[in-house]
């Protein structure tokens, strides 16, 4: 890797780290104190702003995206791999969101579990914490099998 390189990556892992850490004083997500209750499975789900709820979980969603993106184009070279992850995450979004909300306006105790869940991917790089794995098991995969025809 190259300086440059892994100066985007530790950018990207840092700006992920300071997404997560200062997400509860910069986005609205009224879910965060509810989840954090010991008891949440009997209480009701706060009062939400949807729309409010929308635009802070779709700017928390992109920023994450971006960050991702940054690192993953810092790890692997090739543009493919950038234009999948991409197309992933917004593929992810435009599927989950819509679910998410769906579970907040049911507010059903039963899925709250459920909704939990739905929540943290979209709000958390949990997706670049799968995808870098499987990458570089590609990447090592493919690298084994050129050598191998090679010889």
């Amino acid at each position: 890797m190259s300086t440059r390189e892994i100066i985007f990556a530790v950018f990207g892992v840092l700006g992920l780290m300071a997404v997560r850490f200062l997400a509860p004083m910069v986005f609205y997500d009224p879910l965060i104190a509810f989840f954090h209750q010991v008891d949440y499975q009997i209480n009701v789900l706060p009062e939400i702003q949807y729309f409010t709820l929308f635009i802070s979980l779709l700017i928390r969603f992109v920023v994450n995206s971006v960050l991702s993106l940054v690192l993953i184009k810092s790890l692997f070279k090739r543009s493919e791999i950038l234009e999948v992850t991409a197309v992933l995450f917004g593929i992810t979004f435009l599927i989950l969101t819509p679910i998410l909300f769906y579970l907040i306006w049911d507010g059903s105790p039963n899925n709250y579990q459920f909704l939990f869940y739905v929540r943290r991917i979209l709000i958390h790089p949990i997706l670049t914490l799968v995808l870098i794995p499987a990458y570089l098991y590609h990447q090592n995969r493919s690298k084994s099998k050129s050598k191998k025809e090679m010889e």
